[in-house]
């Protein structure tokens, strides 16, 4: 580095931390995701014996969160873990279980509760991110970030009386199943506020229009969209899922209860979403270059600077090469420079520029991979 490139770094450090108060509405614009290592299950009372049994529940629905994949707590790579989930564990409480939540928590021991009578109550806990990562890690499961897809569910009903689109602000008897499955899964869900412009009309969604559909979701600034067709019929509810993401898509169906359809569309996104995003960490953290051009001012640089700390599996950025207008930076990273990318793509906050763009190489620490290029947004 140059010394007078090296002065102009020095001068941006001195003010990164007025620098960084104005950079937080471009950083709250990601979709990140709170609680990923918290849940909550019922229990029939607290003793000893079976709050041990709850911590391990809860830690099942962590590790589900965490990965995106359902039935991992059963594999035989994590049993160490649940043997120490006492351990792993930072704070619980209980609390008593709402009515309405009855049927969207899970549920401990709940034929002693019917058998004896007693009233059902909430243990809630949450776990040690550092610890739940590195059981994943020696059990080779994947971690995914809390960095994820907004996902659009636009659900089209066709009911025996009504045509109709689920909006966030109808059918209060359906809007909270989507919701709290979406929470005990860890996806950031949208509901479109009404259905009369592209993309969330009936008719857009039913005969799955995927432009307007994709259109909806840039107005929602959601990453994702969920689109299902629910039709009722004889008190039986059908739906056609289908879930467009990037150049992605995955269809399925769900059939039942009104409860069973509309979570199989969460656990569905979920599961596809996961598969692209959730990431094998290694033990040894490696080097990734990122060079961010479009860098003007000290805000921006500051802007960049923090976005890329906040990303997960990043444990140190340092910068390795000023230029004007443009900045190099030097991440360790656990993951592959490939789900870096993805990561960075979701923040909304860097665009990809095509490896073919002009571009001053740049010297590589060892082992590092090859530079990944950017510009800032506006």
């Amino acid at each position: 580095m140059q010394i007078s490139e090296l002065k102009t770094h020095m001068r941006m450090v001195v003010v990164i931390g007025f620098a960084l108060l104005t950079a937080l509405p471009a950083l709250l614009s990601a979709a990140e995701v709170d609680g990923l290592y918290e849940a909550e299950v019922q229990v029939a009372g607290q003793g000893k014996e079976e709050r041990s049994e709850a911590i391990r529940a809860v830690l099942a629905e962590v590790v589900m969160k965490v990965t995106g994949r359902r039935g991992v707590a059963g594999l035989p790579g994590l049993a160490p873990a649940f043997k120490r989930a006492e351990q792993m564990m930072q704070q619980y409480r209980y609390r008593p279980l709402p009515a309405e939540m009855a049927r969207v928590i899970p549920v401990i021991s709940s034929a002693q509760a019917a058998a004896k009578g007693v009233q059902r109550q909430v243990l809630w806990a949450s776990f040690d991110p550092a610890a739940v990562n590195q059981a994943l890690r020696q059990a080779g499961l994947p971690v995914w970030g809390r960095v994820r897809p907004a996902v659009l569910v636009l659900l089209a009903l066709e009911e025996p009386a009504q045509k109709s689109v689920l909006l966030a602000d109808s059918r209060p008897e359906l809007q909270p199943i989507l919701e709290n499955r979406a929470r005990r899964r860890g996806v950031p869900m949208l509901l479109p506020q009404d259905a009369e412009t592209e993309g969330t009309r009936f008719s857009d969604i039913w005969n799955g229009t995927r432009d307007a559909l994709l259109k909806a979701a840039a107005r929602e600034r959601a990453d994702a969209v969920l689109a299902g067709r629910l039709t009722q019929r004889a008190g039986a509810w059908r739906v056609r899922w289908t879930l467009y993401q990037g150049n992605s898509v995955d269809a399925w169906e769900s059939g039942g209860a009104p409860y069973d359809v509309l979570e199989a569309g969460i656990d569905g996104a979920a599961d596809a979403l996961a598969k692209r995003f959730a990431e094998v960490l290694g033990d040894v953290a490696g080097a990734v270059l990122i060079t961010v051009a479009d860098v003007a001012t000290l805000d921006d640089y500051a802007r960049v600077m923090s976005y890329l700390q906040s990303l997960d599996g990043v444990s140190e950025v340092g910068v390795v090469r000023l230029e004007t207008g443009k900045v190099t930076f030097r991440l360790m990273a656990r993951g592959s420079g490939k789900g870096l990318a993805q990561a960075v793509a979701l923040g909304k906050m860097l665009v990809s520029i095509p490896d073919e763009a002009s571009v001053p190489e740049v010297d590589q620490p060892p082992g590092a991979t090859a530079v990944l290029r950017y510009r800032l947004r506006p």
